[in-house]
């Protein structure tokens, strides 16, 4: 969520409150933390593992698109490319952000 800046500390205090009576989890994106509705901290978010296997799966489904696209018999050949493009894009977002 985001807010201005003089109401950050009154909106985080609000979700957290609001997470914790609803027995949700908060994510926190500055510190990657999740903090679980016990008050207890996850690991951090975007592990490099995870990341490799978000990427791979982004690559498997660029792939599945681009087949899609050559079977189709349909005018939407460039829309299933387009999503290709889109999941090759972010496959090497991943890969780059789990290089460091």
């Amino acid at each position: 969520m985001s807010c201005v800046w003089s109401k950050a500390t009154y909106v985080h205090q609000l979700v957290q409150g609001l997470a914790l009576k609803h027995g949700l989890a908060l994510y926190d994106p500055q510190s990657e933390e999740v903090v679980y509705p016990d008050r207890s901290t996850g690991a951090k978010t975007g592990s490099r593992t995870s990341l490799w296997i978000l990427g791979v799966f982004a690559l498997l489904f660029a792939a599945m698109f681009v087949y899609a696209g050559q079977v189709s018999t349909s005018g939407a050949t460039l829309v299933f490319y387009a999503f290709a493009a889109l999941c090759a894009i972010m496959a090497v977002a991943c890969f780059r952000q789990a290089r460091g």
